[in-house]
């Protein structure tokens, strides 16, 4: 009986709800997230709004909420990550807006802040992955690969913003798959040694990962059989709103439980 309780794991929950916290991601960024989004709709641009850009922007706020409620939760969870990739992405989206607004051929620096802050989005988007559940790197390899991230972001958006293109919309799909295939190695290791609210977290992100990749699928098949949705890229971008989704539903201690039994149903 010794033996079994020296043998037995013990979890110790990793404490992280301080007051600054919860009003610096929980509150304030989220809040400045939303205004900057609120600006980039409102910015007049020739054509008016894309579908696509509808859809991103409803996926900044529904990303910036999520920063939100992590950043109330007791334990240690990712909303730097989450917090900033929604900043990061309204920027991006509202100066591309801002660069393309009529007359052209002005507005330089806002298409130069567009094409810089895309790639980023996309490794924030990675260091997320690698710092799952909590939010910390811990290991070398790990702190190498958000480095490394970071880094070809900083070099594609510099080379990008020197030779004065925009970062292209139809990279961004392939870019956010590779970087999160160079990542789910990282993750399936932290979801072996996690436990507790952890892993009910780590599962509920899997499920809305699992239905945004479905609903993707789906709406691709059925767009080449019966030429519906129309705007098939806006709607398969939309799929993506089951991500954040999957992330706040981890942190309803009511839904946590039921995390491992929706990602055997849906995987």
């Amino acid at each position: 009986m010794n033996t079994a309780l020296q043998n037995r794991p013990i979890v110790v929950p990793s404490r992280g709800g301080s007051t600054s916290r919860r009003v610096l991601a929980g509150m304030l960024m989220p809040a400045v997230t939303a205004a900057i989004a609120v600006v980039g709709i409102r910015v007049r641009v020739p054509g008016g709004l894309p579908d696509l850009q509808v859809v991103a922007f409803g996926l900044i706020l529904v990303g910036a909420l999520s920063g939100a409620v992590l950043a109330r939760a007791r334990e240690r969870v990712p909303q730097w990550q989450v917090a900033f990739g929604a900043l990061t992405a309204s920027i991006a989206l509202t100066a591309a807006r801002i660069g393309d607004e009529a007359p052209a051929g002005q507005h330089q620096a806002a298409r130069g802040v567009a094409t810089l802050a895309a790639p980023f989005v996309i490794a924030l988007s990675c260091h997320l992955l690698l710092a799952l559940p909590d939010g910390r790197l811990g290991g070398q390899g790990r702190r190498a690969g958000a480095g490394l991230a970071y880094a070809a972001a900083a070099g594609t958006g510099l080379a990008l913003a020197i030779a004065g293109r925009p970062f292209p919309a139809w990279a961004a799909a392939p870019a956010w798959s590779l970087a999160a295939a160079c990542a789910l190695p990282a993750v399936r290791l932290r979801y072996l040694t996690t436990a507790g609210r952890d892993r009910e977290r780590m599962q509920w992100m899997s499920v809305g990962a699992v239905l945004a990749a479905d609903t993707a699928l789906v709406v691709a098949v059925l767009h080449v059989l019966v030429s519906w949705p129309g705007p098939v890229a806006a709607a398969a971008a939309g799929s993506a709103i089951f991500l954040p989704l999957g992330m706040m539903a981890g942190e309803l201690r009511a839904l946590g439980p039921h995390g491992g039994r929706g990602c055997a149903t849906h995987m």
